[in-house]
């Protein structure tokens, strides 16, 4: 049987998503063709940010997935403290940290990552979020036959 990268990324987090009452859930995901380490990074990122910038309530992320025109369109939601919709479109930057964010530790550079392992399997990734009521980041992998690599096993 294979284990789903989800799962699998998951699995993979320090021990504090537990400690934190952290749930993770998902809809079924599709099967597809892509670079698994990639693939997994790509979920990571946006599961540890909302695990990291929770509100006082447990984190709560949910995986889900919908096939599109453009290919698999699949969405990562949590109930985090959000950010403002201005800072939506500089997320993605190199180093660009979000006002909420300034006082936790990293490099501002794993959603930076994330827009160039979407961009390297021909999608595109971006996010939703308004302060105090969470994010979705969403990222479409194109159907077979519009990328290189890539399409439903």
């Amino acid at each position: 049987a294979r284990k789903s990268i989800v799962h699998g990324v998951w699995q993979a987090l320090p021990p504090e998503p537990g400690e934190a009452g952290a749930e993770i859930t998902n809809d079924p995901l599709p099967i597809i063709r892509a670079d698994p380490a990639l693939l997994a990074e790509l979920f990571q990122n946006p599961i540890e940010n909302g695990i990291k910038y929770r509100q006082s309530a447990p984190p709560r992320i949910h995986v889900s997935a919908m096939a599109t025109p453009d290919g698999w369109l699949f969405s990562v939601h949590d109930n985090g403290i959000g950010m403002a919709p201005e800072e939506c479109a500089h997320v993605f930057d190199p180093f660009y940290r979000c006002s909420a964010a300034e006082s936790s530790t990293g490099y501002g550079l794993g959603l930076a990552t994330c827009k160039r392992i979407g961009a390297r399997h021909g999608g595109r990734i971006e996010v939703q979020s308004d302060r105090g009521h969470g994010s979705t980041f969403s990222f479409v992998i194109p159907a077979p036959g519009t990328s290189r690599g890539v399409g439903q096993a």
